[in-house]
């Protein structure tokens, strides 16, 4: 009798994880919080598969950074008030330094770079091949000081083995047809790849049928002799040999009933799709100073940014909304902000770890409970390999990367 595995969660995280589970032979079932027909993170945001994202959010100079930015109600970061906020702004200030990063860089860029080899794999399997694209992702910057920033990435790219150029400023409108750029430069990473996150996500659903059960939130856990027995869900009791948590920003709140100490926050993000935009943009960018991540991707052109630190609340804020459509304007100018109007906004919850890092292996206290968060804005990029090394742990494999830095007990 095949083993019985419970996933708790339903974005890329949990399917990629019951995928790569149900391979290996284990009965599956995923409880998704979420109604079927829910838009969750996995849906709405910017479809970047990012190894250029090498560098922790808890980084040098990020404390001060986001201080400078707080007062715009308008800009890219803001906070709720909470004593839970308050605690992990304090773990994530004390892993704002360089020892931090160099230990964490290379660890980042394997985990990266093994993901996207296995999203090939994965979209040939599930017959979404055309969903992935192989066009680089471009840092696009206004100001002369954080050009000559991200520049300096450039050689410390290269000893990660990423293929990073600098992108003179005549180059600057060979990102799109027709497209107007204000910057002073930016830098291109070839190493990089984007997505239609809609799609692989609906395959990934697909392929796993009636193994979802979908508006089936975790309610409460029974736990005998050191082990998980059963949760209780809004519909009913699951019973299994192993569980997964993996339930995004709310696997913050779900660890304290497993007796886990995680600390998390939402990561509250926005994107509005435009069909038809102005104008054709054909390669991935980012807008740095305005933290904008801007992509083509099938259905139209996604604008997706801020970062509101939070406990789980999916209201919109319209003040982040106008501040994207702000500085979407004043690098791309034929994009004002009429080219939004009637766009439904989407929003989303990164779940953050103080640390930057994800939450990957087995629990210290449950002998059956592996725990798969805390991704931020590296979800999309990683749920191929974070469900990989999950089914590895599931089958007692030694795993193929060091999940040492990733441990869910590492701020107890």
């Amino acid at each position: 009798m095949p083993r019985r595995v419970v996933v708790i969660g339903g974005g890329i995280i949990g399917l990629s994880t019951a995928y790569y589970a149900l391979q290996k032979g284990f009965d599956v079932t995923v409880l998704d919080r979420d109604s079927a027909d829910s838009y969750g993170c996995s849906w709405g945001n910017s479809g970047l598969l990012v190894p250029s994202h090498f560098v922790p959010l808890a980084a040098p100079g990020m404390v001060q950074l986001g201080l400078k930015m707080l007062p715009n109600r308008q800009g890219p970061f803001g906070f709720s008030f909470s004593l839970d906020v308050l605690r992990w702004m304090m773990i994530f200030a004390r892993h704002c330094n360089p020892r931090h990063v160099e230990r964490s860089q290379q660890l980042l860029v394997e985990l990266c770079l093994a993901s996207v080899s296995l999203y090939e794999n994965l979209a040939s399997d599930l017959g979404v091949s055309a969903t992935i694209h192989k066009r680089g992702l471009a840092m696009i910057c206004r100001d002369s000081s954080t050009l000559a920033h991200e520049l300096a990435m450039v050689p410390r790219a290269a000893k990660l083995g990423l293929n990073a150029v600098e992108i003179q400023q005549k180059d600057l409108q060979k990102l799109g047809e027709s497209l107007e750029i204000v910057a002073k430069g930016g830098v291109m990473y070839n190493s990089d790849s984007d997505l239609t996150p809609g799609v692989i996500v609906q395959a990934l659903r697909d392929q796993l049928g009636d193994r979802i059960k979908s508006s089936c939130e975790v309610k409460s856990v029974i736990v005998e002799n050191g082990k998980v027995s059963a949760v209780k869900t809004s519909k009913e009791e699951f019973v299994a040999d192993e569980f997964v948590l993996a339930a995004g920003s709310w696997s913050g709140e779900l660890a304290n009933d497993f007796g886990l100490k995680m600390p998390m926050v939402a990561g509250k993000g926005y994107s509005l799709t435009l069909p038809n935009p102005p104008s054709s943009i054909t390669t991935p960018m980012i807008l740095v100073e305005g933290r904008v991540a801007i992509t083509p991707m099938t259905g139209g052109t996604r604008f997706g940014g801020t970062m509101e630190l939070t406990r789980p609340d999916l209201s919109i804020n319209q003040n982040r909304l106008a501040g994207i459509k702000k500085s979407v304007e004043s690098f791309l100018p034929q994009f004002k902000e009429a080219a939004f109007q009637g766009v439904e906004p989407w929003v989303g919850l990164r779940p953050c770890s103080p640390d930057g890092l994800p939450y990957i292996g087995r629990a210290p206290n449950l002998s059956n409970l592996t725990v798969a968060t805390g991704h931020a804005m590296m979800g999309m990029t990683l749920g191929p390999i974070t469900g990989h090394l999950v089914t590895q742990l599931l089958c007692e494999e030694p795993p193929n990367l060091s999940l040492e830095l990733l441990k869910p007990n590492r701020f107890c």
